[in-house]
């Protein structure tokens, strides 16, 4: 499968760094028209672009357009909003570094859970290793233990449960 290059990609479409958002250029088809906004929403999540028959995910597009390359790494949405497309939004990562940018658990703390003993165990994984952090006596304690090994581990890329008070 061949690639769009970054020369391409500008002859078809207009990127705004400030709105993510990328325009068509020119008419497509019928259905693409000069000044539409391009892309649609895929079952993932994610937007997707379509040029020349072929679809690519625009926070990659977005990437290319900039800064002349698609990553052979991941690209993090920052602030985990999957269609947030801005250039200041996204950055690269290794597959560790993006696991470790999802949202928290709803029902509990992210990386806590209820041990067989009744105390809260606490585990992160890191690079495919799961790293036993250690058993706690509350579920509070457990989850700053959890965001202090994340935030060791993955600096910024770290989504902490309690916001500013791991380090």
């Amino acid at each position: 499968m061949k690639t769009v290059t970054q020369e391409q990609l500008k002859e078809d479409l207009l990127y705004d760094c400030d709105t993510g958002l990328f325009t068509r250029r020119v008419n497509a088809n019928h259905r693409f028209v000069a000044g539409q906004v391009a892309g649609c929403m895929h079952h993932t999540g994610y937007i997707l672009v379509g040029i020349k028959k072929q679809s690519y995910l625009a926070h990659r597009l977005a990437w290319l357009y900039v800064y002349g390359e698609i990553p052979t790494s991941q690209i993090d949405h920052i602030n985990r909003i999957k269609t947030d497309n801005r250039i200041s939004n996204l950055r690269t990562c290794d597959n560790s570094n993006n696991q470790a940018n999802i949202e928290p658990k709803r029902d509990g703390f992210k990386g806590v859970t209820k041990h067989k003993c009744g105390k809260f165990q606490v585990q992160i994984k890191c690079l495919g290793v799961n790293k036993y952090v250690g058993l706690f006596d509350d579920e509070l304690s457990a989850s700053k233990a959890y965001d202090k090994a994340a935030f060791n581990l993955f600096g910024d890329f770290a989504n902490l449960n309690h916001r500013g008070e791991a380090a």
